[in-house]
């Protein structure tokens, strides 16, 4: 957190970080008091204890957004692969629910959610040194190159996009030139 105290004091206006269930467990960021919060994933690597607790830990997160002027939460709704042994989750439903006090912008690259979600990937090529997209999103669609490759970074993408449409007024930002 000292870093992010140095690029306010040098005039940066917003920084983001990236906190785990894990950390969120741990009372590591209870000091910070979040704009955006953005439900990627849950990954069992990064909690110590099953689905559940992980699921629960993050929840918090979303639970204290509480300002709907100021605060906004993004949620993946592409649906994610069973751990072995456990039974589907809806995340996105339950994280919804979890930050149902502010806006929700949603996003997903699964064809099949493409209708429900705010931004969707329409089109991801992958090559082994960059990723091109197209990202249709509220105010139209684009097209964007990334030197972040790999098909998670498809959706971590979208998830950046979707970070970025804090309002309706500010998605004139996101329009193609």
């Amino acid at each position: 957190l000292e870093f992010r105290r140095v690029l306010f004091r040098s005039g940066a206006r917003a920084t983001a970080m990236e906190v785990s269930s894990r950390d969120l467990a741990q009372g590591r960021v209870d000091c910070c008091d979040f704009d955006v919060a953005v439900f990627t994933n849950l990954r069992g690597d990064h909690h110590e204890g099953d689905a559940a607790s992980c699921r629960n830990a993050t929840a918090e997160l979303f639970r204290r957004l509480t300002d709907p002027e100021r605060q906004r939460a993004v949620i993946n709704l592409d649906v994610s692969t069973a751990e072995d042994g456990e039974k589907p989750f809806d995340d996105a439903a339950y994280f919804s629910e979890a930050a149902s006090a502010v806006p929700i912008v949603t996003y997903a690259t699964q064809e099949d959610k493409a209708d429900e979600a705010d931004v969707f990937v329409e089109r991801a090529d992958l090559s082994l040194f960059e990723t091109a997209v197209t990202i249709r999103t509220p105010v139209g669609t684009f097209d964007a190159i990334t030197g972040l490759v790999g098909e998670v970074n498809v959706s971590n993408v979208a998830a950046a996009v979707a970070a970025g449409i804090r309002s309706e007024e500010h998605t004139s930002e996101l329009q193609s030139p």
